[in-house]
């Protein structure tokens, strides 16, 4: 098949996907595509970002991302690379405060926290093509910092949305990743009481996961 071909295959998803802008079979044959073509990354996560903008709540536009950062990751100088990560964090910010309760954003938002930073990677286990070559930022003060400035993101929407169930599981998230690092603070433990207080709450058929999860995290960072 050659280059002419894989570009009209490219344009025919383009064409079906902006008829179903979900449908994952056409969005996995674009990677298909991608994988043996030379499709231009950029262009491809410009596409991704239209298809967002359309819908903040398309995960198959936002697991699209997924395939294609981590490439430019590995292609990019420090300085792009920074930007490109600081671009997806602030795309994100937005997409919460739109839709607050689409798991999509949420879910992408601990994928990129495992490219940075390494939270819930298992680097053990062998790498898939969307999980992280190497973690950008590798110091435990920069890691930290990070985590404090997404806390310190969700927990501002919290006060917004006090019932979103992604958002505090996020803060539980960023609590555990903060404490595993070394790094404590005194009003931890009562704000993971109350915040897994309030899940249970919200959704009382995962109790009993909510307090394995708490058991977890207030354990982060105990010798």
């Amino acid at each position: 098949m050659g280059t002419t071909d894989l570009k009209s295959e490219i344009q025919l998803c383009t064409k079906y996907l902006s008829m179903d802008s979900r449908n994952f079979h056409c969005w996995n044959y674009r990677r298909y595509v991608m994988r043996i073509g030379k499709v231009a990354l950029l262009d491809e996560l410009k596409f991704s970002s239209s298809k967002i903008d359309d819908n903040f709540s398309n995960y198959s536009a936002w697991h699209h991302r997924s395939y294609i950062i981590p490439q430019l990751i590995e292609a990019g100088d420090p300085a792009d690379i920074q930007k490109l990560v600081d671009e997806e964090f602030e795309l994100l910010k937005q997409a919460f405060y739109t839709d607050p309760g689409d798991q999509s954003t949420w879910l992408y938002h601990r994928w990129l926290l495992g490219q940075v930073i390494g939270l819930g990677v298992d680097q053990d286990r062998k790498a898939s093509s969307t999980e992280p070559r190497k973690v950008l930022v590798k110091d435990k003060e920069g890691q930290i910092k990070i985590l404090q400035r997404e806390l310190a993101m969700v927990e501002e929407l919290i006060e917004i949305e006090p019932d979103c169930k992604w958002a505090l599981l996020t803060v539980a998230m960023l609590i555990g990743g903060i404490k595993s690092r070394g790094k404590s603070d005194e009003g931890f433990q009562e704000k993971l009481k109350g915040t897994f207080e309030e899940l249970i709450k919200l959704d009382p058929f995962r109790q009993q996961y909510y307090l394995d999860m708490k058991k977890y995290v207030s354990e982060q960072g105990e010798t």
